[in-house]
């Protein structure tokens, strides 16, 4: 995934997580909030740019160290393959959970497909 899609910052993250919707799935949770042209806050405004902005948050509950940046790593790939059929101007943010682990490559893409096409983020 590239830099310029990547969510950053606490500010972000919180604004996404308590002001976006909610849709999870298999053990995977996401979170989507659209940019909103009127904004008043600009300086928090998350999707200047116009990209897509993608983050992965992986607690400490979820396996060790390496088993998270793997996990990580996977999510990564999976969005890089969708990213081009991905509506722009919104923010996502990707929290899966030790039951997201289990799945192979392939059932993980469907998931976080299947989501994405619920949600409305995957152009027709």
């Amino acid at each position: 995934m590239k830099r310029e899609n990547s969510l950053k910052g606490k500010s972000l993250f919180q604004e996404v997580l308590l002001q976006g919707f909610k849709l999870q799935k298999e053990g995977i949770q996401v979170f989507i909030r659209k940019k909103d042209e009127t904004e008043k806050n600009k300086d928090l405004s998350f999707c200047n740019d116009g990209n897509i902005k993608i983050g992965i948050a992986v607690g400490r509950k979820t396996g060790d160290a390496h088993e998270r940046n793997r996990i990580k790593r996977r999510i990564r790939a999976i969005c890089r393959e969708l990213l081009q059929e991905l509506d722009n101007h919104y923010c996502i943010i990707i929290r899966p959970g030790k039951n997201f682990i289990i799945h192979s490559y392939n059932e993980q893409k469907e998931i976080l497909g299947s989501l994405f096409k619920k949600s409305g983020l995957i152009r027709k």
